[in-house]
């Protein structure tokens, strides 16, 4: 007899906890693996689901065996068990040190542990779905219901636990499901879930406030001492304890002197840090910010009303103060970086309680988009956490404030004399700034502006081989007194000029970018000016193929098509039951 209201909230916990587990994974896996491998948690709940339903379908005898009721709930039973064991494990596994490594066995191994909850899950939701045909659009509506739910509750259970303690919460919401499944069913199962569901939920408790499980090894680094943790739906942000040294620079200058100062390191997932420097008013303690190459473009002009894009801790906004701003907007998307800035690191360092800064909580090119502001300085600075989001594949390596029309509206934000400066690294073995120089001038041209020349100058740092770089973009022409003061400052900071609006270096490559065509460069690379229709500034390359076993996508993406084909295919293959492949197939 079929207990038609707990079955129902059964199917959706199960999908709700499967799905949050999965989301959940995603963060966690963009903290211990490189972040451009992080997508495989999405294969693995796939590969996983489907083994579960395959298995059902090559066992059929399991729908219409009287204890089919009770595999439903044991399956539940089984995923919250296993769920905490796949975390546990991977939590404790160290995976290659280098960032562009990861080891084919190793990965494998990781992969097979996180499969099999979802394979148990995979069988529970197809047995409920197939037990009672007379229900499956109810049944169908409360899994999909499950799932929807899951999605908006992340954010809140982000709130509330760390990720590795919502892992351990997921796991008494999958207990729950079991018990719900076998209300009415098996007491010895009403008995073994609602153990299950107290325990899990007691360590979530317990691992909220002792921390005893948490992530050990960061993409093969051991995780160091942390002041602070804060988990949200994109990022994980650690504070690490203050130190007290040589201040951290971009790009330093040769000729600065010895300076000496406070600063706590943050670090967004696995490989994004960003330096707060201490700041207790007293703009004096932070005047090697001056030193700084990609703070060279604040010489050009004084007393500016600044616009910084990615605040991080404070550096950028200090640098405004610095050279004296006379306001500074501050637009930051990770709520987590405001709330430090705003409350436990308030007093390290003081910027929020500066009369001259405002701090927002948006993404950068909204703000640019809503905001009728003019600002006479528009800074971006190294903003990429290159941190995995849930939504799939590609938005691990798009961004929107990288393409043509993000820039030009950058343009149209500036005042007549404004400078939108950007700094980035470069390489020489894959030359990716020059894709930056090709971008401005095409926002520059959508401005009407046919000699993009005379509104740019590029600047690194003297004698390093991989440096930061910076572009400075100007609205109006620059004047001969720009050009002959971001001349002097270069002489007397050290600083290379690789193109003004008046004079190209002599090497092959600023005569190449002086010309602003993407088309002059080697075949081999795409650096074409990132677009909203096509908005992935970081690929570069064609995927090398022979490199597939080694390179860090394709690692991943053998690995994936091993389970799918060992696990899948094969089996629907060698099965006796009547399959078409070709049927299969959706149009």
């Amino acid at each position: 007899m079929l207990n038609k209201p707990s079955f129902l909230i059964g199917v959706f916990l199960i999908s709700f906890a499967n799905l949050l587990f999965e989301l959940l994974l995603v963060r966690i896996a963009s903290v211990t693996l490189a972040p451009q491998t992080a997508f495989v948690v999405i294969s693995v709940v796939m590969c996983g689901m489907t083994i579960g339903a395959l298995l059902v379908f090559l066992l059929p005898g399991l729908i219409r065996n009287e204890r089919a009721d009770l595999w439903i709930s044991a399956s539940a039973l089984l995923f919250a068990i296993t769920e905490f064991a796949a975390t546990l494990i991977h939590l404790h596994t160290k995976f290659a040190t280098n960032y562009y490594q990861i080891g084919f066995l190793q990965f494998s191994l990781a992969y097979t542990t996180l499969l099999l909850p979802f394979v148990l899950s995979g069988i529970c939701i197809c047995l409920a779905l197939a037990r009672f045909p007379q229900y499956l659009a109810k049944t169908y509506a409360a899994d999909l219901c499950g799932a929807a739910f899951a999605c908006l509750a992340l954010p809140a259970l982000l709130t509330v636990f760390d990720g590795v303690s919502a892992c351990i919460f997921v796991a008494c919401l999958s207990a729950l499901s079991g018990l719900a499944f076998a209300i009415g069913k098996s007491k010895r199962l009403v008995a073994s879930s609602l153990i299950l569901a107290t325990l899990f939920f007691s360590l979530s408790l317990f691992n909220l406030q002792s921390h005893t499980m948490k992530i050990e090894w960061r993409v093969g680094v051991k995780e160091g001492p942390v002041d602070f943790e804060s988990w949200n739906s994109y990022s994980r942000l650690i504070q690490k304890p203050p130190h007290k040294g040589a201040p951290f620079f971009w790009s330093k200058s040769s000729s600065a002197p010895n300076f000496y100062t406070e600063e706590i390191y943050l670090l967004i997932d696995s490989v994004a840090g960003t330096m707060m420097p201490f700041y207790d008013g007293n703009l004096e303690k932070v005047g090697f910010l001056k030193f700084d190459a990609t703070n060279a473009g604040y010489y050009l002009r004084d007393n500016a009303n600044v616009l910084v894009i990615g605040v991080g801790g404070g550096r950028d906004i200090l640098s405004a103060l610095v050279f004296g701003a006379r306001a500074v907007t501050g637009v930051e998307i990770n709520q987590s970086i405001i709330n430090l800035l705003t409350g436990r690191c308030s007093l390290f360092n003081q910027i929020a309680r500066n009369p001259r800064v405002h701090l927002v909580n948006e993404d950068g090119r909204t703000f640019m988009i809503r905001t009728e502001q003019k600002f006479d300085f528009i800074q971006i600075s190294l903003v990429d956490t290159f941190a995995a989001t849930v939504s799939g594949a590609m938005s691990f390596s798009e961004n929107s404030i990288y393409t043509v029309e993000a820039w030009r509206l950058a343009l149209e934000r500036l005042s007549d004399r404004g400078i939108f400066s950007f700094s980035y690294w470069h390489s020489e073995k894959i030359p990716f700034f020059h894709r930056f120089v090709y971008t401005a001038a095409a926002a520059l041209r959508s401005q009407n502006i046919d000699n993009p020349t005379r509104h740019m100058i590029l600047l690194q740092n003297k004698g390093n081989v991989d440096h930061v770089r910076t572009l400075l973009v100007c609205r109006s022409p620059f004047s001969k007194q720009d050009i002959d003061k971001i001349r002097e400052v270069a002489n007397r900071l050290h600083y290379k000029i690789i193109f003004d609006p008046e004079q190209v270096d002599s090497s092959d490559e600023a005569q190449m970018l002086s010309e602003f065509d993407p088309t002059k460069e080697p075949k081999y690379y795409h650096l074409a000016p990132a677009t909203d229709d096509r908005p992935f500034p970081f690929s570069f390359t064609p995927f090398p193929w022979e490199q597939i076993f080694v390179h860090p996508e394709g690692i991943p993406l053998v690995v994936s098509l091993v389970f799918a084909v060992c696990g899948i295919l094969l089996p629907l293959a060698l099965t006796k039951r009547n399959f078409s492949f070709v049927r299969a197939i959706p149009l």
